[in-house]
């Protein structure tokens, strides 16, 4: 392991001892192994790379969760593309995959794509805008995340969409932070942007 990541994290360092602990219920070593087939049987990480944006993710999946409820065993994944019909897909494999293996499986909700539009005048007129009140040219990025976005554009065929906010660190963490002066650049920014798309 250590030469597996000499380069990713050199100085690692492994350390072990046994220990005494107290008899709990555990699975089988038949059940252990089928649980662990099925782990390595299940797709995790990029699937999919986008055509029309170089080096971008377009469909990935990760496993987020694995716990234990009485006898059961329950993992969860999240599904992230921008092609509604690879993360169609990437859903039908995991049922597929769970059914094979005597699972039960169950798809609690879905994020719809937020699909790249090449032609988009609102986003033409935001970086516009910015470029007026900032005098600088914005930084415009694809990202591959779940959106509000997604679910809108959904709804509302044909819907032109952008998404901005203030500065965050650490997003969907203990340690969450905004940068408040940031907010204030956002508020200016959708005034000016609103003033400029009623012309």
């Amino acid at each position: 392991m250590k030469q597996e990541y000499s380069v990713t994290d050199p100085g690692m360092e492994w350390d072990f001892e046994w220990t005494d602990a107290e008899t709990v219920k555990a699975a089988s070593k038949k059940n252990t192994g089928n649980l662990l087939m099925y782990l390595m049987a299940l797709p995790n990480g990029i699937t999919h790379m986008s055509h029309v944006i170089a080096g971008m993710p377009q469909t990935s999946l990760n496993l987020g969760v694995i716990r234990t409820e009485g006898d059961t065993v329950r993992i969860e994944f999240m599904v992230r593309s921008g092609v509604n019909s690879q993360a169609d897909y990437l859903v039908d494999r995991l049922v597929c995959i769970t059914k094979g293996f005597g699972g039960k499986p169950e798809v609690r909700s879905s994020y719809p794509a937020w699909e790249y539009r090449d032609d988009s005048p609102l986003r033409d007129l935001s970086v516009s805008t910015y470029k007026k009140l900032y005098g600088t040219e914005p930084k415009v990025n694809v990202i591959h995340a779940g959106l509000e976005c997604g679910i809108l554009a959904g709804k509302l065929e044909g819907l032109d969409c952008i998404s901005t906010g203030p500065d965050l660190e650490n997003v969907h963490t203990v340690r969450e932070r905004m940068k408040i002066s940031s907010v204030e650049n956002v508020w200016t920014f959708v005034l000016a942007l609103l003033k400029e798309a009623a012309l």
